[in-house]
């Protein structure tokens, strides 16, 4: 594991704030989409329980991307994206 540089450490709590903010306006949004066509009955049409489905696929895929990525270290997302970009070029 490659040691932490002192400019990482101070772009964690910026970048961290940056995608809780992300996050939190994503699922909140989605969340009201749900709750408002679950509530309203003039929405109960095939189109509207077809977007609430997809509303709550986008917060499930959101649930799981943005922790991974404010996880992940600059160093590390560079590191597997030069790795993954090689194995693309291959094919």
């Amino acid at each position: 594991m490659a040691p932490i540089n002192h400019t990482d450490v101070h772009l964690q709590v910026p970048l961290f704030m940056a995608f809780l903010v992300m996050y939190m306006v994503t699922f909140l949004g989605y969340f009201g989409i749900t709750v408002l066509i679950r509530t309203d009955l003039h929405l109960h049409t095939p189109m509207y329980y077809f977007l609430s489905h997809l509303a709550f696929v986008d917060i499930y895929y959101s649930s799981i991307i943005l922790p991974k990525i404010t996880t992940s270290s600059p160093n590390h997302l560079h590191s597997s994206c030069s790795s993954h970009c090689s194995v693309q070029q291959l094919q």
